[in-house]
């Protein structure tokens, strides 16, 4: 399992790195804000703020994302502060287990390339608060973002392709005080240029 994903992760790093180099002839617009929403599938580490499904083998869980909203700040460099908040899963969470969950993450996208296909990849720091009648914790997270985003040819819309890998650590007093996993994602955003 360690092997595939980071194989995958490998294939696309190499992909990434090549289509950045991409050239855009006559651009002229350029990005500075950006709205949208990502969705998707992954695994996780059994640890609170990540999922609450039954545990399959391995201490594993799969995790759904569902549809978040997305948050994107453009440097003139095209660099992009990108801000996660899964909204409609801590929507669903509360509803189901009347604990209230809060989780963002925030990246520093590189935006690599720039043509119509540009690379995703940029480290990124987020957090995790759950409260609920039997649990309170908090979790700091390390997650990263790597794929491929398609834009349109005036950057008014953009589809990317990208896996979220993180890192997350729990409370001392948690049994298991290191948590992790990796998300699939496809996204859609709108942007603003000028």
């Amino acid at each position: 399992m360690r092997t595939s994903i980071v194989l995958a992760s490998t294939a696309c790093t190499v992909a990434i790195l090549s289509m950045a180099g991409t050239a855009h002839a006559g651009k002229a617009d350029h990005r500075i804000f950006g709205i949208g929403t990502a969705l998707g599938a992954g695994i996780a580490t059994d640890s609170p703020g990540v999922n609450f499904d039954e545990p399959i083998p391995d201490d594993l869980r799969y995790a759904v994302e569902l549809p978040t909203l997305e948050l994107q700040g453009f440097f003139d460099n095209e660099w992009s502060i990108d801000v996660t908040l899964p909204v409609t899963n801590m929507i669903v969470v509360k509803a189901a287990t009347d604990a209230f969950i809060w989780r963002s993450d925030v990246f520093l996208n590189f935006n690599l390339g720039s043509g119509i296909v540009r690379g995703i990849l940029g480290p990124g720091i987020g957090f995790a608060i759950v409260v609920g009648n039997s649990l309170t914790t908090g979790t700091l997270r390390v997650p990263a973002e790597l794929g491929i985003e398609l834009d349109s040819p005036h950057e008014t819309f953009g589809f990317k392709i990208m896996a979220r890998p993180w890192i997350e650590f729990l409370p001392s007093e948690s049994s298991s005080p290191v948590g992790a996993g990796i998300m699939g994602l496809v996204g859609f955003s709108g942007y603003v240029t000028k």
